[in-house]
């Protein structure tokens, strides 16, 4: 999780040279073209396609470097699903760039916005902080409302699904029980809650791992392996809107607006 984690810093690692190129177009735009030679849409539709093929091939880049080396499975519905996953955070994270760069006026306030932008959605994705940390106010709604938290519930609950638990001495919880065997007095807990006990027959020291697979350990952060299907679907959402809002959003900022002054 740590590791899917840090591969989506490369978003804000970024944006600041595709704002440079956003502002220097549209400047060359807006000087030029008032009088109509070709449509903003034009120059829109030319900065975002232009871009995707990177953003997919750098992704792609990180998804080969991180396969092995985070020690995910290489089956195809795992590294498919995450291979997946990864190309639509690129166009999420390009969709964002661009979102920023056509709300603020220059690059250093986009880059501002980009920040904050992007320390929120991370604070309440469930990465950074698990569900069931939020206070009152902000788990019902906030949690649902960030699109990373769809992005992070496809890819760590899939990463680890299925994978066997095994605690080091370190991570096992080491007790005394009362009266009878480990297994006598941690049965009927252990029946009902993740973890497994590492020496049923003792009498004394109980260790117990408090996971048996990884999915006990996603569903800790509420992240389930079956909504994978319907978190691809909301992040892809996620992505259509941030263009749709881009063309939105230029449209009233750099067009209409301009109309208005005069």
């Amino acid at each position: 999780m740590l590791g899917i984690l840090l591969c989506t810093w490369l978003i804000p690692s970024v944006a600041a040279d595709v704002h440079a190129v956003w502002y220097e177009k549209w400047a060359i735009f807006e000087a030029r073209e008032r009088n109509g030679v070709y449509d903003y849409k034009a120059l829109l539709g030319a900065l975002v396609l232009v871009e995707i093929p990177w953003f997919l091939g750098l992704f792609t880049l990180i998804f080969l470097m991180t396969l092995w080396t985070f020690g995910f499975a290489s089956t195809a519905s795992i590294a498919g699903v995450v291979y997946g996953m990864y190309l639509l955070f690129a166009l999420f994270g390009l969709g964002v760039i661009y979102l920023m760069a056509a709300l603020f006026p220059d690059a250093t306030m986009a880059g501002y916005a980009m920040s904050l932008f992007r320390v929120t959605v991370l604070m309440f994705s469930g990465a950074a902080s698990p569900h069931g940390a939020l206070n009152d106010f902000y788990r019902p709604w906030l949690w649902w409302a960030d699109p990373l938290t769809y992005f992070f519930e496809a890819t760590v609950s899939t990463v680890v699904h299925d994978v066997q638990v095994q605690c080091t001495s370190t991570e096992l919880a080491v007790f005394d029980v009362p009266n009878g065997t480990c297994r006598e007095y941690l049965g009927p807990y252990l029946d009902n809650n993740p973890g497994y006990l590492l020496n049923p027959s003792a009498v004394q020291a109980c260790a117990v791992c408090p996971y048996s697979v990884g999915d006990e350990y996603a569903r800790s952060l509420h992240f389930y392996f079956g909504a994978r299907g319907r978190d691809a679907g909301v992040f892809l959402a996620f992505c259509v809107t941030n263009f749709v809002l881009l063309f939105a959003v230029t449209w009233l900022t750099r067009v209409q607006m301009r109309k208005w002054r005069r």
